[in-house]
């Protein structure tokens, strides 16, 4: 009887684990996020502390803009480009596509102090000429350097008739320019325009002080103008072919971009990032770096964090990539003997502790006394002393002698 109740109630237990499947219907697909719509922001800190990567979806804000810390500088802001150049990130920044900032850093001794800005073109200043073409803005610092910036504000754009009064603004600072600007009266037969700037980066186009665009009259007469329209305001790696429009005229010029790319160390202390051209040879780069890390020893270059994947020797630089150095740990490493003595014929075995025995080169100073293999086995072969050196991957040298006796 207790066999059939026992049978009886495992078949109802089943029955009612079954019953949810017979009646669940068709399964449901579970609605999985695409990955790709989930783009990735990399900073690049150029020798501050390391920033890690962001994820978030297609055409959504960051939750915050991380920062970054560097002895000796001052965290201005992320940039599309190296040097500050480009477009800042800040809270409101839609993220559209994967994108790569870099830090930029002010000196903390080169604090800014204030900055002059001039007109170059007030003379021939017309209606429509574009505002930053002729202006020139210099920053001074309290360490007495001074330079050109170009990432400056201003309040208007394009030149209107009569007097203007432009605040050209930077870093804090700001400074009212005067520019008195009058109508066109004279006829531009044609203009030409010259690029004076040599090679440039890939990036947003920095025309002013660099482009001279002439325009000719029908009196016979020339001069720089300042309100040119440009076809192209973002430069590609290569030759680019500009123009340049002036009162219903136009101009072809050629500018050369080069593309400049970003080394990174992200796992050494106190490296700077390297900034090198496109297409440059990873290793010449590379050498002369020895890099340090207090409590280890470097090992060689690797591309991946793992240190699984060796920079190979004939590798280029063909975007902004990290290059990590493998650590070893260092040991105080010593000798299990500093002193032995062996009967000639007689052997003996010295090992570095802590140390894998095939990682230890090994020596003697006189082999006609006592000789060592690569597994640190002495042998006795005539009376007498010899020094026997072990020499371990990090170069540290450790020594026993050996005293060979009848």
């Amino acid at each position: 009887m207790k066999k059939k109740y026992t049978f009886l109630i495992l078949l109802f237990v089943c029955f009612f684990l079954l019953m949810p499947l017979n009646n669940a219907g068709p399964v449901m697909a579970v609605n999985v996020a695409s990955p790709t719509n989930i783009v990735t922001v990399r900073f690049y800190a150029q020798g501050g502390t390391p920033v890690s990567d962001m994820q978030v979806r297609a055409g959504d804000r960051l939750p915050y803009v991380p920062v970054s810390s560097r002895g000796g500088f001052i965290f201005q802001g992320w940039y599309t480009q190296v040097g500050g150049i480009g477009s800042v990130l800040t809270n409101s920044t839609p993220i559209l596509t994967d994108m790569s900032y870099y830090a930029h850093w002010a000196d903390s001794r080169r604090i800014l102090t204030g900055i002059r800005a001039i007109y170059k073109g007030s003379a021939s200043a017309h209606a429509g000429d574009y505002v930053n073409a002729g202006l020139e803005v210099t920053a001074f610092y309290a360490d007495g350097s001074n330079e050109l910036i170009h990432t400056y504000q201003t309040s208007q754009q394009f030149l209107q008739q009569g007097s203007n009064t432009i605040l050209v603004s930077y870093g804090g600072y700001s400074q009212t320019v005067h520019v008195m600007a009058s109508a066109r009266a004279k006829n531009v037969v044609r203009i030409t325009a010259e690029f004076l700037g040599g090679q440039v980066p890939v990036g947003p186009f920095q025309a002013e002080g660099s482009l001279h665009v002439t325009a000719y009259y029908s009196d016979g007469t020339s001069e720089l103008v300042y309100g040119y329209t440009l076809s192209n305001s973002y430069i590609t790696k290569g030759a680019n072919a500009i123009t340049a429009y002036y009162a219903g005229r136009s101009a072809v010029f050629t500018v050369i971009g080069y593309q400049d790319n970003i080394v990174q160390f992200p796992n050494v202390p106190n490296m700077a990032a390297q900034t090198v051209s496109f297409g440059s040879s990873l290793t010449k780069v590379l050498d002369g770096f020895i890099p340090a890390k207090k409590g280890f020893v470097f090992n060689g270059w690797y591309l991946d964090a793992d240190c699984t994947k060796s920079v190979p020797a004939d590798m280029a630089v063909v975007a902004d990539m990290p290059v990590y150095a493998k650590w070893t740990e260092f040991y105080d490493w010593t000798l299990n003997k500093k002193k032995v003595s062996i009967k000639k014929g007689k052997t003996a075995s010295l090992y570095v502790e802590g140390a894998d025995r095939g990682t230890v080169r090994w020596k003697s100073s006189n082999t006609k006394i006592a000789e060592v293999n690569n597994l640190g086995k002495v042998k006795a072969k005539k009376v007498g002393t010899a020094n026997i050196t072990a020499v371990t991957a990090d170069g540290t040298v450790l020594t026993c002698r050996v005293t060979v006796k009848k």
